[in-house]
């Protein structure tokens, strides 16, 4: 091959742009990165509530399951108020109320794509890293 550049296209039907990873294109890989869907597009605006909830998926357990961008420990991650947020930290500050400060929330469910609020007690650090290393001595 002299040079000749790669031209497949994404795979989502109907699309005719160049694949950039996944076998879709730049567009709807970044869907898929944002939302965990390459076909999702984000249409709530204006109501964090209903955004938040947009993203959640009800388990058996009781746990509200993250189903957008997560961060590499697992994490939800989410756009609110012009910066980039913890999803359970934003699920506890709309549905439950302010965060303190010098206190963190622990999953009481030890499930980190949690963004249940029932599921979240404010604690300081070292009382959320004395649980963490209990649940992992246990299991």
């Amino acid at each position: 091959m002299s040079g000749a550049m790669d031209e497949r296209t994404c795979s989502i039907d109907g699309c005719v742009k160049p694949v950039a990873g996944r076998g879709w294109c730049w567009m709807h890989y970044r869907r898929w990165q944002r939302n965990g869907d390459p076909l999702r597009v984000q249409q709530i605006q204006g109501d964090d509530k209903a955004r938040l909830m947009s993203y959640v998926r009800l388990d058996p357990s009781g746990c509200w399951i993250w189903t957008g961008a997560v961060s590499q420990k697992g994490y939800g991650q989410m756009k609110w108020r012009g910066r980039e947020h913890r999803a359970h930290r934003v699920s506890y500050a709309l549905l439950k109320g302010p965060l303190l400060e010098g206190l963190e929330l622990d999953h009481l469910c030890r499930v980190t794509s949690c963004v249940n609020p029932a599921h979240l007690e404010q604690v300081e650090h070292w009382v959320n890293t004395l649980r963490r290393d209990l649940a992992r001595a246990a299991s």
